[in-house]
């Protein structure tokens, strides 16, 4: 932003026009401008100090600098206001219409109390469209909760589905209980007898009759083979 450098002293004296009050102990720069319109007044307290080039222009009302006040240079104050005692407006700083408290604070190059830069009011539509998310919550909670009020006929045919499905398995104890067909075939099945081992036992039965075989037979064969042996 563009501030105006300081202008030297011999820029022409200070200009005032209409009812305007200056105390012996304000300091006003050369180039100031005091005006106040009929039925308007321009007030300026003890200690204030005007920077040059600064505008006070009253209308339709009273423009009032409170003690000790400080208004830097290019400041223009139109219309009716009034500035505490012991503010600070910084530079090129434009106040329409607004009072200021004391011991206010206003940045260089600012605008205070334009009418013209309010933020547009919302249209019906748009208060509107702010307002619908609170209106949903309510239905978003309701439809969370889980639904408990059946009509008899649903709860009826809800109870006939539960009594007609099958019951379920236990698969883990059917497991344990009772052993698989498979393995009561492998318990059951004598034992496999090696390929030409039986011609070898005969083989030595025959060589040698009080021989032992090689491999352990069954009771009733062991039966037969003493009786033979004995007869």
């Amino acid at each position: 932003m563009y501030l105006p450098s300081p202008q030297p002293l011999s820029h022409g004296p200070t200009s005032v026009i209409g009812d305007v009050q200056i105390h012996p102990n304000a300091v006003i720069a050369p180039g100031v401008l005091l005006y106040a319109e009929p039925d308007s007044q321009i007030t300026i307290a003890a200690g204030v100090c005007i920077g040059m080039g600064s505008i006070l222009h009253a209308h339709g009302g009273k423009v009032d600098v409170e003690a000790g006040a400080n208004l830097g240079t290019g400041v223009l104050i139109v219309g009716t206001a009034r500035i505490g005692s012991h503010a600070c407006i910084g530079s090129t700083t434009t106040i329409i219409n607004t009072d200021l408290p004391p011991a206010a604070v206003v940045a260089p190059g600012s605008l205070v109390g334009d009418p013209s830069r309010r933020p547009p009011e919302l249209t019906e539509t748009e208060a509107l469209q702010e307002e619908q998310p609170t209106h949903l919550q309510p239905a978003q909670s309701q439809s969370d909760e889980p639904q408990t009020d059946q009509s008899p006929a649903a709860q009826e045919e809800q109870g006939d589905l539960q009594s007609a499905s099958p019951a379920p398995v236990d698969h883990a104890a059917g497991t344990n209980s009772s052993p698989s067909p498979q393995a009561e075939q492998q318990t059951d099945a004598p034992p496999r007898s090696v390929y030409g081992q039986d011609y070898v036992n005969r083989m030595m039965q025959r060589m040698m009759p009080r021989t032992p075989s090689l491999t352990p037979s069954p009771t009733g064969q062991n039966g037969s083979v003493e009786g033979g042996t004995g007869s």
